[in-house]
């Protein structure tokens, strides 16, 4: 009974995950039904069909039932203006309040020990009405990663034996890009992270869930590049 409803509850807790992620979607496409008309920074002057970017992204991201910060980047060439391909990376901010428990005796799980996380990959993106003020765009990040857990005592950092732990993973996302300038955009959005297992373990014992970095993610860029 209690596998049953255990079962039930994730099964609840998926489903409502699905429904909130695709109202976002909706409630974004509207927003841009709405801004289409707005006068744009580059005057319907598509011009050249090659083009690239630099970006600086932050991730704001479930991690269990705690929030976690990632920093990273993307590198994209732009072709014909709506299409973009490139890599991306990743990682986690030390964070030690997430729900891990570090199984080695003397170790403060919740002072001293911190998941780390990283990962990245190859994305592809299409950019609709880009000369638009504000426009939407849909991409995916694909790719393989790291995570594990050190713990700190002073200035001493060390990782637990084989806690270390790669993974595969696929994040899906939609993004409102605002025309600050011809060369400069800033993008909110939100994405969904989707990982192969990443139980982490010491000596049989399981300190990380399967799926602890799986979740959304609200997601805030700032583009530099030729669009």
């Amino acid at each position: 009974m209690i596998d049953k409803r255990q079962k039930n509850t994730s099964w609840a807790k998926g489903t409502k995950k699905a429904v909130i992620f695709a109202i976002m979607m909706i409630v974004a496409v509207v927003l841009y039904g709405e801004n289409r008309e707005i006068s744009n920074l580059y005057n319907g002057n598509l011009g050249k069909k090659v083009g690239g970017y630099i970006s600086l992204d932050t991730k704001f991201s479930q991690l269990d039932d705690k929030l976690g910060i990632f920093l990273g980047g993307r590198l994209a060439f732009i072709l014909d203006h709506n299409l973009s391909l490139g890599v991306a990376g990743f990682g986690l901010l030390p964070e030690p309040k997430v729900n891990i428990f570090c199984p080695v005796q003397g170790h403060d799980s919740a002072k001293n020990s911190y998941l780390e996380v990283f990962y990245g990959g190859l994305f592809v993106e299409y950019i609709h009405l880009p000369t638009d003020l504000i426009h939407f765009s849909v991409n995916n990040l694909i790719g393989v990663g790291g995570i594990g857990i050190s713990h700190n005592e002073g200035n001493l950092k060390s990782y637990l034996q084989h806690s270390m732990k790669a993974f595969l993973f696929i994040e899906p996302s939609i993004d409102l890009n605002l025309n600050i300038s011809k060369i400069f955009k800033t993008t909110l959005g939100v994405g969904y992270r989707i990982t192969s297992d990443t139980t982490l373990k010491y000596d049989d014992k399981k300190f990380a869930s399967s799926s602890v970095i799986e979740g959304f993610s609200i997601n805030f860029g700032l583009k530099l590049g030729s669009f």
